[in-house]
């Protein structure tokens, strides 16, 4: 072979090698790639106790592969990979130390691969008897829903990676999904809306929850029952979700179920479709089925592969069946991942559709296992069994629409073989279907949920009731035992989670547009009062008033309050602070205090709901409000007047008090008085008075005697709480004399009367008084301190004296007769010699006139020789010697004067001279 052949051979021999290289590292890849792993209950356990030993984890599931790792929480467990559908891992005693609730999955290596499905694995003590207390969450966000499909889309996850179980679920009425994060203790924040589906009639029916992108965050697809597709809603890691993407599918969507069924590591979606036309009739009918899409790993699909099911016959007519419920494992023990469909056509026929999964997407023809009646809501039990709630007559005898849970024991090939026997509930209960381990005893459970029908509960004497199946060992279950716990409304969607974290399994169930919890354990007790608040005066419209105050008292078990809202037709007007926080200690109290904004005349009503974990949550108080123009409303400023002292009698300043109009309409003030004399008053208030403006009263204290007077201004108006008064004080100053003594004293002449007098200052009075006497008789003297200063208080003591004369000295008082010496030498000198001589002479003339002075003569002499006295006033004695005693009054005047004020009181005396 020459040089150019042997370079050919070796550059053949290179390319061939290269081929050779590409092509095995092309298969080797495609070997390499893992797909997405599925676990389905039972966990094996499903729990263990607080403070137990290491044990192995039995995980059963599909698309485990070697490298696969079972994880807790977040903690990576030494993982044996023993089949496909088998794992096993070691839990340490380290994590089981106190009371929680574990998130299992299981992680493939890459390439492809990814984390599955969570199950739950609980921490926690058996408990042998179940106490649940429930509360309906403040969530109304729209019209009640109408005709549910059977698991009403409700989901529970961490969709914001707080490590707090939140709560996902669809009104089916106006097609919105309704996100209400958890806040790790049986509450749940304030709900989020977004939209799906096109049309709000029939709209989205069923959800799931998977990380459908690979992100790590939550997704959510939601069929969309008018708009024949699959929405689309890609988590964005706190809560919220980015815009829907449409995905079509067969027409009208109803149940749907997630899982790789081609093993790319991309998850892919099953979707239950429904009848177009489900009446009966005598021609063959368009029966729904399942579409299969392909996830291409970015929130898209690939056009989705239609499996229809046939149109079944009864009795020689048709039924297009719809498949209602839909499941997915490894139901014939192939290592693949088949599709179980719970399919039914008026409750006359069908039962399990079994689709065997080829294990690159498609799936064969379909296996039909006809039973009568046909499954709802259908949960794997592992691989073969299958857990299912039956809808339908269960048999001879039983009743005509009623539900039935049963295992159905799978026989290695998809086909089933029910075992009903007398697990057979006959009430109209049952839609929902969920599996746990519920109390704890590390065996698997289940519970359903009641009817929705209108006939269901809370009607026909019928109990609203979770209904509970308790397992006695992995995969079978206690025949007629069953544990019924009440609910507060008709439930249709169920869901099973610990939502505050406490080892115990609670529940979330949907209905009417409302999500109702019930949580495992003891509930605390709160109570709020009073009952109602209202007002009684009318608001003006856009003005806030103060309603009143409502205080939330907490019992013996600490109370975490999710949220305080105000509802009801007039819920814009109210609005509440509060001082609760997120939550009470026990006995401890908080108040809610709402203020009333009317927004239009007349009555607004509201409603306070106070939200909490307490049993008789919501706590509510009636709010009742008046809106319109409410009456005027007067202030005074001051409040009340205080004048200084005055002297009695007379008339100080005046002071003022302004009058403001602080309501919204005019204020008519139609008299200003005073309740007593001592004050009065000077008005400019008579006429209307604007609101916001204001007018003053002046008023004046003229005190009419001593001491503290007390009154009050009063304003008649048209005001609210008319009459208005404004207390008034003051003081009048004054003083006062009398004796403190006898005010008579008795004395001989020539001897001194002494009395004591008292001056008491009235009102505070601090002024000197002047004081006089006067009335004494003109030969004595009356002495008495010419002033006295008052100090306020205290009243003072003055004396006063009266000095009468000796008789030797000829007290006479004006009035009184002359002494017998007197008189006899009066008469003497008139009627003697001397008188006739003056007689004689005087007498000179006629002799009529000489007559007459004759007779004057001698009554002269007879006069005087009696003693008669002059024509003066006085009482008739003898100032001595034994005669007749003389009264003389006396009167002591004590007076002030200040300016033009002249006080002036005075105290009568009496003096007795004998």
């Amino acid at each position: 072979m020459g040089t150019q052949g042997l370079s050919t051979k070796r550059f053949m021999t290179s390319l061939g090698f290269k081929v050779l290289l590409i092509l095995c590292a092309s298969t080797m890849a495609l070997a390499q790639t893992n797909p997405v792993p599925l676990i389905y209950l039972p966990l094996e356990p499903m729990s263990a106790a607080p403070g137990g030993a290491q044990f192995t984890l039995g995980v059963n599931g599909a698309n485990f592969v070697s490298g696969a790792t079972v994880n807790w929480g977040q903690t990576a467990l030494a993982t044996t990979f023993l089949t496909a559908s088998r794992l096993t891992a070691t839990v340490p005693s380290a994590d089981l130390t106190s009371p929680t609730t574990v998130v299992v999955t299981v992680t493939n290596p890459a390439p492809g691969g990814g984390t599955s499905n969570p199950q739950y694995f609980t921490v926690t003590s058996t408990v042998t008897a179940f106490d649940f207390f429930d509360s309906v969450l403040p969530v109304n966000v729209g019209p009640p829903a109408t005709n549910p499909g059977p698991d009403y889309g409700l989901v529970a996850g961490d969709f914001n990676g707080d490590g707090k179980m939140d709560l996902v679920y669809l009104n089916t009425s106006n097609s919105t999904v309704v996100v209400l994060l958890g806040n790790g203790d049986g509450t749940f924040q304030a709900a989020q809306i977004f939209p799906v589906g096109s049309t709000t009639t029939a709209g989205a029916t069923a959800l799931v929850a998977a990380d459908i992108n690979g992100d790590g965050k939550l997704d959510l697809a939601v069929p969309d029952y008018a708009g024949g597709a699959i929405d689309i809603l890609l988590g964005n890691g706190d809560g919220t979700f980015q815009p829907q993407i449409v995905v079509p599918t067969a027409p009208l969507p109803l149940s749907i179920a997630i899982a790789d069924f081609n093993r790319d590591g991309k998850l892919d979606l099953a979707v239950g479709t429904g009848a177009a036309n489900p009446n009966v009739s005598s021609s063959p009918t368009v029966s729904g089925g399942v579409s299969v899409l392909l996830g291409n790993g970015d929130g898209t699909f690939q056009t989705h592969m239609d499996y229809p099911i046939q149109t079944c016959t009864h009795d020689a007519f048709y039924f297009a069946a719809s498949v209602s419920a839909i499941t997915v494992g490894d139901f014939n023990n192939d290592g693949l991942l088949d599709i179980v469909a719970g399919a039914s056509s008026g409750y006359v026929c069908y039962g399990f559709i079994f689709f065997p999964g080829k294990g690159d997407g498609t799936f064969g023809a379909f296996q039909n296992d006809a039973y009568t009646p046909a499954p709802t809501s259908l949960a794997p039990l592992g691989a073969p069994p299958v857990l299912g709630l039956i809808e339908g007559e269960a048999g001879p005898g039983s009743c005509t629409q009623c539900w039935v849970a049963a295992i159905f024991i799978g026989n290695a090939n998809g086909t089933f073989e029910p075992d009903l026997g007398p697990q057979q509930i006959t009430a109209p209960v049952g839609t929902s279907l969920v599996s746990g381990d519920f109390n704890g005893d590390g065996y698997l459970d289940y519970a359903f949920s009641d009817s929705s029908e209108p006939s269901g509960c809370n009607s026909n004497n019928f109990l609203c009731l979770l209904q509970f199946y308790l397992g006695s060992q992995a995969g079978t279950f206690q025949a007629a035992s069953t544990t019924f716990i009440p609910t507060l409304q008709q439930t249709v969607g169920l869901v099973a989670a610990d939502f505050n974290n406490d080892g115990k399994m609670d529940f979330a169930t949907t209905s009417n547009n409302q999500v109702e919890i019930l949580m495992q354990g003891t509930s605390p007790a709160a109570s709020i009062s009073p009952s109602s608040l209202a007002n009684s005066t009318p608001v003006t419209l856009g003005t806030a008033s103060m309603l009143g105050s409502a205080t939330l008292t907490n019992g013996e078990t600490a109370l975490t309050v999710s949220s305080i809202a105000i509802t009801g037709p007039n819920a814009g007007d109210f609005s509440e602070t509060n001082t609760c926080g997120s939550g009470l200690s026990p006995n401890a109290t908080c108040v809610v205090n709402i203020s009333f904004t009317p927004s239009a005349d007349g009555t607004r009503v509201a409603i306070l709901d106070v939200y909490d974990n307490a049993g008789n949550s919501p706590q509510t108080v009636g709010l009742t409000g008046v809106g319109g123009v409410p009456p005027s409303t007067v202030g005074f400023s001051p409040s009340s007047l205080t004048f200084p002292a005055q002297y009695v009698g007379t008339s100080g300043l005046p002071r003022t008090v302004t009058v403001t109009n602080n309501g919204s309409g005019p204020l008519t003030i139609s008299s200003v008085t005073t309740s007593i004399a001592d004050f009065g008053t000077l008005s400019d208030c008579t006429n209307s008075v604007p609101p916001g403006t204001n007018c003053t009263i002046g008023v004046f204290f003229d005190p009419t005697t001593s001491g503290t007077r007390t009154g009050t201004l009063i304003v008649t108006d048209n005001a609210s709480g008319s009459p208005q008064s404004v207390p008034l004080t003051g003081s009048g100053q004054d003083f006062s004399i009398a004796a403190s003594g006898s005010s008579t004293a008795t004395v001989s002449p020539g001897q001194t009367a002494s009395y004591t007098l008292s001056l008491a200052p009235a009102g505070g009075f601090k002024q000197t008084v002047s004081l006089t006497c006067t009335g004494a008789p003109s030969q004595s003297t009356c002495t008495v301190p010419s002033s006295v200063t008052l100090d306020g208080s205290a009243a003072t003591s003055v004396t006063v004296t009266v000095t009468t004369t000796a008789a030797s000295a000829g007290l006479i008082q004006p009035g009184s007769f002359l002494p017998l010496s007197s008189r006899l030498a009066l008469s003497l000198g008139l009627c003697g010699l001397p008188g006739l001589v003056i007689l004689g002479v005087s007498g000179a003339g006629s002799r009529r006139g000489h007559r007459r002075l004759l007779y004057s003569w001698a009554l002269v002499c007879v006069l005087s020789s009696l003693g008669l006295s002059s024509c003066a006033s006085g009482s008739a004695g003898s100032g001595g010697g034994g005669g007749t005693p003389v009264t003389y009054n006396l009167t002591v005047t004590g007076s002030f004067t200040s300016g033009s004020t002249t006080l002036s009181h005075d105290t009568k005396l009496t003096l007795v001279v004998q």
